[in-house]
Order: structure tokens, then sequence, then C-alpha cells
């Protein structure tokens, strides 16, 4: 019974439909859930497509950038013991991947990294992390490990966009990058 709670937990959090097959329960594509997943792919692509095309990240917020591989890593944690489908288990590694990569070339790339402007990006991002962290654990759906970072990841989520308001200057081409489909995905639901 605990592991059928558990699969309506994910199916609800995936924003997935499901059909019984056999006796059991799989998750269906949704048309949303997939344009909202093929937006937020188009972002990540066209930002990772920017940054090797100029070999430049000026204008792209290193905050942003670790505040979302957060997300991604406390979101997708179900990945190493629970399996949804293919094409979730392949979209879960692409994400956290991408914004590992984008952090690479930010922080480690003897180019790229050169181009990032630190007096730029100086929001405090732990402002924005702690709490969400304890309204994560005060807020839940169900007060276990996975289910409090999949809260904060949600959490977190939903202001990690915020930090891009204080830059003064940020390029046109990055801004939509990082704010306009970032928007688009989220509202697939």
């Amino acid at each position: 019974m605990a592991s059928r709670v558990r699969y309506s937990s994910l199916c609800r959090r995936a924003h997935l439909t499901s059909a019984k097959t056999k006796g059991q329960t799989f998750p269906a594509m949704n048309i949303f859930r997939f344009a909202g997943d093929m937006t937020h792919l188009a972002s990540i692509l066209a930002l990772l497509l920017k940054i090797q095309a100029t070999r430049s990240c000026a204008g792209v917020s290193l905050r942003t950038q670790e505040l979302y591989a957060i997300v991604f890593v406390t979101r997708y944690l179900d990945l190493f013991f629970s399996f949804i489908s293919v094409y979730n288990s392949i979209m879960k590694l692409f994400f956290i991947c991408s914004s590992c990569c984008i952090i690479w070339y930010m922080r480690q790339h003897r180019v790229v990294s050169q181009t990032y402007d630190r007096e730029q990006d100086t929001f405090r991002i732990i402002f924005l992390v702690l709490p969400c962290s304890l309204l994560s654990v005060f807020i839940n759906h169900e007060f276990s490990a996975v289910e409090i970072l999949w809260t904060f990841s949600i959490y977190l989520e939903a202001v990690a966009i915020q930090q891009l308001c204080f830059p003064t200057r940020w390029l046109p081409c990055t801004v939509f990058a990082q704010l306009d489909i970032p928007i688009l995905y989220r509202t697939r639901i």
C-alpha cells in the first residue's frame, strides 16, 4: 500500500494522468506537460548554444543557474529509486546535467569564465534558500526527507527568477532565455 501511495504522490507531482493496464497504473503523456518540457528544453539549449557560440557568458546570472541546479537536484532525487518512464528519466537527467554544465562553463571554462561579470551578479541567494527551506519543512504533503526536498524545490523554483530583477543590466537575448521561456514552461499546469 505504501508504494501505491508514493506512486500516486509521484503522479501528482509530475502532473501526469494515469491509465490502467493489467491492474497497474502507468503515467500517460499529457500534451501540456510535453509542451512545457519542450519550452524548458528550448530555453536551456538556447542558453547553452549562446554560451558556446559566443564563448561568453556576459549577461547570464550564475546565481540563477546555481538556484536552478539546486532545484533540479532536490526535485529529481526520486530518479534513483523510482522509475516512471524513459522519457521522464531522460528529461530529469538532462535538466540536472545541463544546469551543471552551464555552471561549469561560467566557473571553470578558461575563456567563458573570464566573461562572467561578478560585480553585476551580487544577489545573496541565502535570502531565497533559507526561507524556502523553512517553509518546506513546515508546509509539505508528507513529512519525509524526499517530500520535504521536493517541496523545497517547488518553493525555490517559484522565487529563483526573482533575483534577476536586481541586476541593472542584462543582455536582451539572455533575458529572454532566462525569463520568458521558463515562465512559459511553468504555465503548462
